[in-house]
């Protein structure tokens, strides 16, 4: 294991070879590296993956924690901050349902907004929508190119100032043909978001997670009212 000039750490194979001289002894060794950093990344994102996967066929409605899942969507990620925005069934509006990233950065931004991004509903936002339109992932150069009608352009302008914010991303969380929800993920400035196909895989598992709770839900319901009708 090495670490760059940038911070981050370069994984490395090391093979080595005993060099004999005319007797058969050995006289020096002969070593080689080469660098598995993806290799090893793509490895640890599957293992990462392998256990998310299984918390998932744990969850229950009335046991989910949509921190944790946004927290490790953010692990998966490597990114800055991410929120998980979940779709009302009616599609009137959406609920930002948990935010991850350092806190105090959060609570920050919360004074800037004048408002708690955590469960936070929005209205509708059509311009939004139509730029989420096409691909599973949205990538945009800042947030101010995402946010749409939303959020006035001056407190966006000064959110990027005050915190540095990079590359922004949005992933769609999908049932089929439906939009469920997605995760808006922000990258550091200068960092390059390099997780894209492990980010869809998440996305797509959760959107079945998120399915079935609905469909679970409803059947609840389906029987209360039969049992209710029945009295």
């Amino acid at each position: 294991v090495s670490q760059s000039r940038y911070g981050n750490y370069l994984w490395f194979e090391t093979m080595g070879k005993f060099i004999k001289d005319e007797e058969g002894h050995s006289k020096e060794i002969l070593f080689s590296s080469r660098d598995i950093t993806e290799r090893y990344q793509a490895e640890e994102d599957l293992r990462l993956m392998v256990g998310y996967s299984n918390d998932f066929l744990k969850l229950e409605s009335d046991h989910v924690s949509y921190k944790k899942i946004t927290d490790d969507f953010l692990k998966l990620c490597q990114g800055s901050f991410a929120a998980f925005n979940l779709y009302e069934e009616s599609g009137v509006y959406f609920k930002t349902m948990a935010v991850a990233g350092d806190s105090k950065t959060l609570n920050k931004a919360s004074e800037i907004l004048e408002f708690n991004l955590n469960n936070k509903q929005w209205p509708h936002d059509i311009a939004r929508a139509e730029k989420l339109k096409g691909n599973l992932t949205i990538h945009f150069q800042n947030l101010e190119e995402l946010a749409g009608e939303s959020l006035p352009r001056k407190i966006i302008q000064l959110i990027e100032r005050t915190f540095d914010i990079g590359e922004v991303l949005v992933f769609k969380i999908m049932h089929q043909d439906k939009m469920l929800g997605d995760f808006t993920l922000i990258m550091d400035s200068g960092k390059r978001f390099a997780k894209k196909a492990i980010a869809e895989i998440f996305c797509s598992q959760l959107g079945m997670v998120i399915e079935r709770l609905r469909t679970n839900e409803a059947l609840k319901q389906t029987q209360l009212q039969l049992e209710n009708s029945e009295e």
